[in-house]
């Protein structure tokens, strides 16, 4: 099965995506991925993530989503 992790952080209106075909995806919900070494995934904004994850889970992907960063 294909798996995509979708990852928000917090505070922010970002997002990033790793996984098979991630930067497909995001081109093709209109998003323009950027490729953030730091975390070694695309990036894109959390409206495009949304739509990201919704064509994932259409096309099967296992999608994992979760948030990380904020205050301790």
């Amino acid at each position: 099965m294909k798996r995509l992790t979708v990852r928000r952080l917090v505070g922010k209106d970002t997002v990033f995506i790793t996984g098979y075909k991630s930067r497909e995806l995001i081109y093709a919900v209109g998003g323009k991925p950027l490729w953030n070494r730091t975390y070694q995934a695309w990036m894109t904004g959390v409206r495009r993530g949304s739509d990201v994850i919704a064509l994932a889970e259409l096309e099967g992907y296992e999608v994992s989503y979760d948030e990380f960063g904020g205050a301790a």
